[in-house]
């Protein structure tokens, strides 16, 4: 019996020396001077623990730590510093006038054998002041989309035009850029892992990431006769009255060698109108349009006789300003022979065989409408 009395004495005795050696530690507050600084921008602050490890001098003095210079020390110091960690809550994403919460965990089972023992009684709570506002920017005020080629084959590039008012360097792609038509619409976006950060980072607050323009300017293939300039039929028609001129002067001056009397004299020809016809398909069509010159000839010999005269001028195109564009050389003569004794000419008898040739057989791929009234 005293045996087991003297026992539990031992234990007794063991538990009041833990207890007053832990007593006797010092005791380190973690938290008493911590300063806490604001960084970036208003509505993107970040907070950051300037001195949180200041209670460290004193905790390496009780450690008998006098100076890291070796690897044990490294070690030990290494140990009782990551015995604390902090959090701030929240970190980011701060406005002027929010409330942080900084918080201490602190790890007291690797601290067992120091004589002090660190604490952290209280959360400290501060409030975000001194950012800086953001500057809002359009980052599309200083481009320029440029668009080239014919509508339905348009190509769109990106240019910096004006002098940028921010310092970041972006960089913009546009969607789709090729394939475009007039009153198509192309998306600019800026390029970059993270613009919205990097101008952030800078000052800046992007209103958009990408933006919308509407395809305008390019060259495109008329579709009606009423968008062909005046001055481009006025030239088209004299080329037409010169390739007849001399398409009957060249058949008369060979007829002439072998007798006058087999050749017929052009005694008028008169403008008719135009039939115009536009591909319904325009990627598919080998000829986007053609604008038909038709003109009926009188002519006077051994006797007397009318026909038909057409030339078609395809693919022509409208410019930005309205002028219009195209190649003499896309020019067809659609003209069947008309025999006259010895002679004969070239030229259609009827205005509805003329039609049949010209407008009929290609109702499949083209449109058609016409200013022709005989």
């Amino acid at each position: 019996m005293r045996k087991q009395k003297r026992i539990v004495m031992i234990c007794i005795m063991v538990v009041m020396a833990a207890l007053l050696t832990g007593c006797g530690k010092k005791k380190i507050d973690v938290m008493e001077n911590l300063i806490v600084s604001f960084e970036g921008y208003n509505g993107y602050g970040t907070a950051k623990l300037n001195n949180e490890y200041s209670w460290e001098t004193e905790a390496f003095e009780i450690a008998e730590i006098e100076k890291i210079d070796g690897f044990d020390t490294f070690a030990e110091a290494l140990v009782i510093e990551d015995a604390v960690s902090y959090e701030i809550i929240p970190k980011e994403n701060l406005s002027n006038g929010d409330e942080i919460t900084v918080k201490a965990a602190i790890n007291q089972s690797v601290l067992e054998e120091y004589n002090f023992e660190l604490v952290a009684d209280s959360e400290l709570k501060f409030t975000v002041d001194g950012l800086d506002n953001v500057t809002k920017i359009d980052p599309f005020d200083c481009i320029e989309v440029e668009y080239d080629g014919v509508s339905s084959e348009g190509i769109a590039t990106v240019t910096v035009a004006k002098q940028k008012q921010y310092p970041m360097d972006y960089s913009f792609i546009v969607k789709p850029s090729q394939g475009l038509k007039n009153g198509d619409t192309v998306v600019v976006s800026i390029l970059g892992t993270n613009p919205e950060q990097d101008a952030i980072d800078n000052g800046y607050e992007l209103i958009c990431m990408e933006k919308e323009f509407q395809v305008e300017g390019l060259m495109f293939y008329a579709e009606k006769i009423s968008e062909i300039s005046d001055d481009t039929i006025n030239q088209l028609k004299s080329q037409v009255e010169d390739i007849i001129e001399s398409d009957v002067a060249e058949k008369n001056s060979r007829y002439a060698k072998w007798s006058s009397s087999i050749v017929y004299t052009l005694k008028s020809k008169t403008f008719l109108g135009n039939y115009f016809l536009y591909a319904k398909n325009l990627e598919s069509a080998w000829h986007k349009n053609c604008c038909y010159f038709v003109y009926k000839l009188d002519f006077e010999g051994k006797e007397s006789f009318s026909c038909y005269y057409v030339v078609g001028y395809y693919d022509i195109l409208i410019l930005e300003d309205g002028t219009c564009s195209y190649d003499f050389d896309k020019m067809e003569k659609r003209n069947p022979i008309i025999s006259k004794g010895m002679a004969s000419y070239n030229g259609y008898e009827n205005l509805d065989q003329l039609f049949n040739d010209c407008v009929t057989q290609n109702l499949t791929e083209y449109t058609y409408e016409s200013t022709i009234n005989d």
